[in-house]
């Protein structure tokens, strides 16, 4: 995917995020697009703006944040 496209799509997703917000609900297929471009553009950001941790305290922060958040989700 090309940043154009990037722009595009994440342009796309906020439309749909709106409409979400003011209606409720999705259709199915408008549903599954949101599924879709989210998806996409996930992959994009996580192969072009990679996290990094700058510190050691930053580090030990983001594990018990993971580590809360799997304990939320059990």
């Amino acid at each position: 995917m090309t940043k154009v496209e990037y722009k595009e799509k994440h342009t796309r997703m906020e439309e749909l995020l709106t409409l979400l917000t003011e209606k409720g609900e999705l259709s199915m297929a408008l549903n599954k697009e949101l599924d879709d471009i989210s998806e996409e553009i996930a992959t994009y950001e996580e192969t072009n703006f990679p996290f990094e941790v700058e510190s050691l305290k930053e580090m030990r922060e983001l594990n018990n944040y993971q580590r809360n958040f799997n304990a939320f989700r059990q």
